[in-house]
């Protein structure tokens, strides 16, 4: 290939981004619902990264002292998110993977984590407020 090409990508027409936000493909047509499922579990399972920062951050807020009791609480919901993000990770095609009962762990713990924060200025995710 020759080094004077330069790629580029077109961007989407007003008509094709209104088409996207509508539930369409770009071509025409609906999304198929196993894409629709497909993309909601892919997001889903991201959120496990939302877990890992978490339990990162409250091993060494723990040891600070302050609010122990609520973060004992936080550590706990995020281990057991952990416990069963693991479980669908491993889980076999034809077994229930229950990831919205990990959506709603999920839920809970960053609820949880707002809630300090709201209640304390307990930042867990800025070392600052600590």
């Amino acid at each position: 290939m020759s080094e004077n090409m330069k790629w580029t990508i077109k961007p989407l027409t007003p008509k094709q981004i209104e088409q996207l936000k509508a539930g369409y493909k770009i071509g025409g047509g609906a999304v198929p619902p196993w894409v629709k499922a497909a993309n909601e579990n892919t997001a889903r399972d991201l959120k496990r990264f939302v877990v890992y920062q978490a339990q990162d951050a409250l091993d060494a807020a723990i040891k600070t002292g302050k609010h122990k009791e609520q973060l004992q609480h936080i550590k706990a919901l995020a281990n057991l998110a952990e416990t069963e993000q693991n479980k669908v990770f491993s889980a076999t095609k034809r077994e229930p993977k229950n990831r919205e009962r990990v959506a709603q762990l999920i839920a809970d713990l960053e609820l949880a984590i707002s809630q300090l924060d709201n209640s304390t200025g307990f930042d867990l995710f800025d070392k600052e407020t600590w």
